[in-house]
């Protein structure tokens, strides 16, 4: 493992709040720090780069901060790994601190031959009730279901070999303006690679405590999300929303309805994921959890009729990201 150079890749729009603590983590990193180098693209109209700069990151093989300029995430990603010399490369958002076994950890499964493309595993900074409702769809999809689609809050990495076989502009599109990492985990298993997802490869991320926060990313991310995916699969998921919503307004008006029985299905199917989570992560409140996990999950349902409404009317189109990590 000590022969081989690797390059993470922080891109930071705005991110003057976290980027110290992020490289302050870095540096403690269980990891030969001459076989790694830090590269970090950073805004240069806030103090993110100034920041940046005037961190001592020597003990790496090389620290090089590069100004964003024009574009999004994705034009910073490439601007990075245009310039990266390592063979495996690593993204990390900028608002991350990172345990000092997490890179040991996120790359082995590639260093070992189990993989080309690694997903570490994200806990919040500070833990809330909208915390709690992120940590159970994490440990229900990752470890329960074993969804492979990658989520950029764990950090990721993969072979550079993949940048040269599937080309940089199709990992990270530039017209790719929402979803940047889920985008590129879909692209990776297009290509009939799968993305192997490190439990102890363990970072704590800044999250949205509140609801409205939380609406703010949902909002943001369904309406990228449904530019990037099938009307036939965009057809499913309205389906499946609509009925919800429906039902649930059966239900608020009479419980035993025949119309009421799709949302009762879906909460009985809420508290078994609630009841599974708690008993995958051997903690017990994310099952005394479920109402609230139920309500949030609602207003998500909600959220989603919302954008596919308005995209049927045409009325999707308007400005849904800043250019930073965090919406």
């Amino acid at each position: 493992m000590d022969d081989i150079l690797i390059s993470i890749i922080v891109p930071a729009w705005h991110e003057e709040k976290f980027i110290i603590s992020t490289l302050d983590s870095l540096k403690k990193l269980d990891y030969p720090f001459k076989r790694c180098e830090i590269i970090v693209v950073a805004s240069a109209d806030d103090r993110t780069y100034e920041l940046a700069k005037q961190q001592d990151l020597s003990k790496f093989k090389k620290y090089v901060i590069l100004k964003q300029g024009e574009g999004d995430k994705n034009s910073a990603l490439q601007k990075g790994i245009k310039v990266s010399r390592g063979k495996i490369i690593v993204l990390l958002d900028a608002d991350t601190i990172v345990d000092k076994e997490w890179l040991v950890e996120l790359i082995s499964p590639i260093i070992s031959g189990k993989a080309v493309c690694v997903n570490g595993n994200f806990f919040p900074l500070t833990r809330s009730w909208i915390d709690d409702y992120y940590m159970i769809e994490k440990i229900w999809g990752k470890q329960i279901k074993n969804h492979q689609s990658t989520h950029g809050k764990g950090g990721i990495a993969f072979k550079k070999s993949l940048v040269d076989e599937l080309g940089i502009d199709n990992l990270f599109n530039k017209s790719v303006l929402v979803g940047v990492d889920h985008y590129f985990g879909e692209q990776v298993l297009k290509n009939k690679y799968a993305i192997y997802f490190a439990k102890n490869a363990r970072v704590k991320s800044y999250l949205n405590k509140t609801l409205k926060g939380f609406m703010k990313d949902a909002l943001r991310w369904k309406k990228g999300y449904f530019d990037l995916i099938s009307l036939g699969r965009t057809f499913l998921i309205a389906l499946f929303n609509f009925v919800i919503m429906l039902s649930l307004i059966s239900f608020i008006f009479n419980p035993v309805s025949f119309f009421s029985f799709p949302f009762i299905l879906y909460s009985v199917g809420s508290f078994i994921k609630c009841t599974r989570v708690a008993k995958s992560s051997s903690n017990i409140s994310f099952l005394f959890y479920f109402p609230i996990y139920l309500f949030i999950s609602v207003v998500d349902r909600i959220l989603t009729c919302h954008v596919l409404v308005k995209k049927a009317l045409g009325f999707n189109n308007q400005e849904v990201h800043f250019k930073g990590e965090r919406k």
